[in-house]
């Protein structure tokens, strides 16, 4: 390896997390702005009083033209709900699968055994979970019938954000993006060399911008290249769930009590969190007033990680149950040679060794404790050990530390 012997200018800059989504506002109140929450409107009247020309299920399947439900999609929302609540989810996945227009009667054989409106929101949501595709989704009210103090009818009526021609011409620009993408994805059956692809092509692909048009929805990423935490965790999911990868929704709360959401992914046998949006080191990193240069524009430390390690910086609000996630098998660090039990010093000059070798300016490693993260710390950064990996042509090194996932990423620039 050629090292440089001279002195050159160390570029420090601290890794802030920066918050959500959104203003800070209770969890359920952001849920309800993106369909995810009490996002209804409710009205009861009874039987007596109605003449309901609401469709059941099966009419809408059998006189609708046009079905915009994939057919490879997430089932992790509808596999955790019992078997009377999955009567209601075929029914809202139908009304919005056709993107129906009317009301539509839920399945009185779901009253019958138990359910009643406090069901239908849990069950709109999981359905919501399970189909980024639905972009044109913006909520739902419905009905209530009653026959003295007895329930014995629910429609539901979905809204949306766009006519059915408008759904159409949007959905062939997104299958068109999503083919585009999916062509230079890897073949191969490992999993996570499919959920790093995705990982890295959205960040690359998309710019944070809290004024994107049609930021909670897939549109915004694989059209727009322009979107929020909920637009970059439906186009993960949608691009994954194309390539035969399980993965599903997370939404919550970051620091600050701030709104957000991200995936959790499944990834050669084991459930894994996701966080593209944090991922994108232009929404995570903000550099010190002295540093200069360009910070790296990915950043891996939400690449398949832990509950406990998610669980650091984000606040689940579980919709459905998710998985425990205490597999680290493919985490990013791990597979990439980048985890440290030690100080060692072969190890991290086959590390800058191979990131050179790939073409690559960045290199980002993870510490096994807090106390060897101290040590790489002191020994890199400020007894500038670093140097001894430089190679020739570059001038500087800069890095971004992020003390809570104990990493560092180190970038050359010349």
């Amino acid at each position: 390896m050629i090292k440089r012997n001279r002195t050159l200018l160390l570029i420090g800059c601290m890794l802030l997390l920066l918050s959500g989504c959104s203003k800070p506002e209770a969890v359920d109140e952001l849920l309800d702005k993106v369909g995810l929450g009490e996002d209804s409107a409710k009205e009861t009247l009874t039987m007596d009083d109605v003449d309901s020309s609401a469709r059941d299920c099966e009419w809408i399947e059998e006189n609708s033209d046009d079905c915009f439900e994939e057919k490879k999609h997430s089932k992790y929302a509808y596999k955790q709900l019992s078997e009377k609540e999955k009567l209601w989810y075929k029914d809202i996945n139908t009304l919005l699968a056709y993107r129906y227009d009317g009301p539509l009667k839920l399945d009185e054989e779901g009253l019958k055994q138990g359910l009643d409106e406090e069901n239908v929101d849990k069950i709109y949501n999981a359905v919501m979970i399970d189909h980024p595709e639905y972009f044109y989704v913006d909520g739902y009210e419905y009905t209530v019938y009653t026959r003295g103090e007895k329930t014995v009818g629910i429609e539901i009526t979905a809204r949306y954000t766009l006519d059915k021609e408008s759904c159409l011409s949007r959905m062939e620009e997104i299958q068109e993006a999503a083919e585009d993408i999916l062509y230079y994805a890897p073949e191969t059956d490992d999993d996570y060399e499919k959920i790093k692809y995705v990982y890295e092509t959205v960040i690359y692909h998309t710019d944070y911008d809290m004024e994107a048009e049609d930021n909670q929805n897939i549109y915004s990423v694989l059209v727009g290249d322009v979107s929020v935490c909920q637009g970059y965790a439906k186009a993960t999911q949608y691009l994954l769930n194309q390539m035969d990868v399980e993965c599903s929704m997370v939404y919550g709360q970051v620091r600050d009590g701030e709104y957000h959401s991200w995936n959790v992914v499944k990834s050669n046998g084991d459930y894994y969190h996701l966080d593209t949006t944090w991922g994108d080191a232009s929404y995570s990193v903000e550099t010190d007033g002295a540093a200069s240069g360009t910070t790296p524009q990915i950043n891996y430390d939400y690449l398949c990680i832990t509950t406990d390690q998610i669980t650091k910086t984000h606040k689940i609000k579980e919709v459905v149950d998710l998985p425990v996630c205490d597999s680290d098998e493919d985490n990013y660090y791990i597979r990439e040679g980048n985890y440290f039990y030690e100080y060692d010093t072969d190890q991290l000059d086959e590390v800058f060794y191979d990131a050179y070798d790939a073409g690559s300016e960045m290199v980002t490693l993870k510490c096994d404790s807090k106390e060897l993260y101290d040590e790489f710390y002191a020994k890199l950064v400020d007894e500038q050990q670093i140097f001894e990996y430089l190679y020739e042509e570059y001038d500087s090194i800069s890095y971004v530390e992020n003390e809570e996932q104990l990493t560092m990423t180190f970038w050359m620039t010349k």
